[in-house]
């Protein structure tokens, strides 16, 4: 029954935390469809803007001819001049009557036309000057305002001097023109133009074009320019936005550009696959749709080729709509929690009235507790991502005391120990008898080098204060920091190993637990592997022999043999293992192994290093430790494996030629 209740609670929990979710997702998803929209409306008023501007100056053009004004003569018409050495014409001359502020620069190729329709078009195109003023100070996002004659001229506004810019025929095939000729636009239309980089020197840009006709008589067309910078800005939003055209390339982004270029195709984003981009393309008018691994809106800006695109990743919308779920989950969980703890809180407390947790000759918490408690504080220190450490030390020379002064007096200094040692630890840390002479310390919130340091100020406490009968005290300590997520039996098992290390060389030290630099304690034997073998008799029988004598040397070492006696053993291994070399070199040279000399220098090279550290050794300067590994590893295992084998061929081959 009790269980029954519990599975029912937890059902109804779990079905109220999806509605919550679901009702999260939908929420932030209408948002997403709200910024969209935001910038849809900004960006469909800007560009309905330009289209009305260009549309005005091609029905302007239209009722030029319609009502045959042609006979018009512009007033600015006599400060265009004609260059005899380029074959140009322009009205530079308009910056000396400081009218290059209200009027454009007229730019063309051949001679100046004086009659005829080219000459009405070019005068079109001057009165055309007087409301490109009006025109582009009403719109500031237009960049440039100009017309493109298919007779080889430009009005270019605002003026522009013709030495930076004027025209030439690779205008006409420039999207702005070539598309709005009549083979290639019979209807007429006004047509956006994809990025390109302005000859101008504007950056890029966007151009919305309108052809201009006397009657069925294709004349030119009238352009209008907007920088992709203020496009971008008019996508400014904190999800990513993109404009993009039918085909999915990039026209604008709030994503920022990189050494002045701008992102072909949608896909080209990161989290947009190209399969995603295509389905991209299906989504719905003015709406919103998982596709891949994005959430994305998607609505046509009229008038154009154009859609605003928003993609906001599926990841970051479930996170946010798991943060406000989480309100809903902390409930249902507190109350599960609360029903579980006053099931549980009887047997808790009966449980722990029962245990004896503190230890009886110094006061300190004992094993026991450390057992019930240290679940507690690693499950803390991996929720909340703190630092974790370890000490533990272990007073030298102790059975001494005892075996000198006698148990109480061994008593006293366990005592005094406990008191130093509270004495300078934090009330956060946990100060812990494990039995006998050993203590443990458990450090929350402390680093690999808080630890070290804490631990030399117990040690220098404790060698500094001297006991009444006992006199001088010291201690070894092994200190080691924990990983995340890593199991208190693998914290211990490092803090005893730097212990051991700090009692191996010398005592009364602090170690602390560095995985390149520290050998498992108990050092893994080195099992002979048949396929070592040669088939040379002497080299598989002086092989054994190494092995054997290492293996001997390995276990003296970990039982702590004196170091007279490890001393000579090294020498005699070392000396079987030189005389193994020469050996071997001698048969090589004899079966003519093509790699003889590379394996002679590396038989020299190893015997070098050994002496080294063999010589380190004899004068106490390193440890046995740092001698062995190098033996084990690199002379006999990875020698033996990765070079000898390499001239077992050679040997086999040499004995087949021989019973022949």
């Amino acid at each position: 029954m009790k269980n029954a209740r519990r599975i029912l609670f937890i059902i109804i929990s779990f079905a109220a935390n999806v509605i919550v979710f679901a009702g999260a997702v939908y929420y932030l998803c209408t948002g997403i469809e709200r910024a969209g929209r935001e910038r849809f409306n900004d960006l469909n008023n800007k560009l309905d803007q330009v289209s009305e501007t260009v549309d005005d100056f091609v029905l302007y053009g239209d009722f030029y001819f319609l009502h045959e004004y042609g006979c018009m003569v512009e007033d600015t018409f006599d400060l265009i001049c004609y260059d005899k050495e380029t074959g140009r014409y322009n009205m530079d001359g308009l910056a000396d009557n400081m009218l290059y502020r209200t009027y454009g620069n007229l730019t063309g190729l051949g001679s100046i036309p004086t009659e005829g329709l080219i000459y009405n078009e070019l005068i079109m195109a001057l009165t055309m000057n007087h409301f490109f003023e009006i025109y582009y100070n009403r719109h500031e996002d237009v960049t440039w305002l100009y017309y493109i004659s298919k007779n080889d001229f430009i009005l270019l506004y605002p003026f522009v001097d013709s030495s930076l810019f004027s025209y030439n025929k690779s205008l006409l095939e420039m999207d702005f023109y070539s598309r709005l000729t009549p083979e290639n636009n019979p209807g007429r239309d006004m047509i956006w133009t994809s990025v390109y980089e302005d000859e101008a020197g504007k950056g890029y840009m966007v151009t919305l074009s309108g052809p201009v006709y006397n009657e069925d008589e294709f004349l030119g067309v009238v352009c209008a320019d907007v920088t992709k910078d203020v496009l971008d800005q008019l996508l400014t939003c904190k999800y990513a936005c993109y404009l993009v055209d039918s085909e999915n390339s990039i026209i604008a982004s709030n994503q920022g550009t990189t050494s002045g270029k701008y992102r072909n195709k949608l896909s080209d984003d990161r989290t947009i696959s190209a399969h995603n981009s295509e389905k991209i393309s299906g989504i719905e008018d003015d709406s919103i749709e998982l596709a891949g691994l994005n959430f994305v809106y998607r609505h046509a800006v009229e008038g154009t080729p154009w859609s605003v695109v928003l993609v906001v990743s599926a990841f970051r919308v479930f996170g946010m709509a798991i943060l406000l779920t989480l309100p809903a989950v902390s409930i249902s969980t507190l109350l599960f929690v609360s029903y579980r703890e006053a099931e549980s809180r009887k047997q808790t407390e009966e449980k722990l009235q029962s245990v004896i947790i503190n230890d009886e000759l110094t006061g300190l918490r004992n094993r026991y507790f450390l057992d019930s408690m240290i679940d507690h504080e690693i499950t803390g220190a991996d929720r909340y991502d703190r630092p974790f450490s370890m000490i533990i030390f272990d007073l030298d020379h102790f059975k001494r005391v005892n075996d000198t002064y006698g148990h109480p007096v061994g008593d006293s200094v366990l005592k005094q120990t406990a008191e130093l040692v509270g004495k300078v630890l934090r009330k956060s840390d946990l100060f812990i008898r494990l039995g006998g002479e050993e203590f443990l310390i458990l450090l929350p919130d402390t680093d690999m080098e808080g630890a070290r340091s804490t631990a030399e100020k117990v040690r220098k406490v404790l060698e500094t204060r001297m006991h009444p009968v006992a006199g001088k005290c010291t201690a070894s300590f092994g200190v080691a920091e924990r990983k995340k997520n890593e199991s208190y039996e693998s914290v211990y098992k490092k803090v005893d190993e730097a212990l051991y290390f700090a009692k191996e060389n010398g005592r009364n030290k602090v170690i602390c637990y560095n995985e390149n630099e520290y050998i498992p304690r108990m050092f893994m034997k080195i099992e002979w592997n048949e396929a070592w073998n040669c088939k040379e008799e002497d080299i598989d029988a002086q092989h054994h022999d190494i092995v054997f004598l290492a293996n001997r040397l390995f276990n003296l070492a970990l039982e702590e043999t004196n170091r007279e006696q490890l001393l000579e053993m090294a020498k005699n291994l070392l000396k079987h293992i030189r005389l193994h070399f020469e050996y071997e070199e001698e048969i090589l040279q004899k079966i003519g192994f093509p790699l003889y000399e590379e394996h002679k220098a590396s038989h020299s090279e190893m015997l070098d290093k050994a002496v080294h550290l063999l010589d380190q050794y004899e004068k106490n300067e390193i440890n046995i430790f740092k001698l062995l590994p190098y033996i084990a590893h690199n002379m006999i295992l990875l020698h033996t494996v990765e070079e000898d084998m390499k001239y077992f061929p050679y040997i086999k081959a040499a004995n087949k030629a021989n019973e022949q």
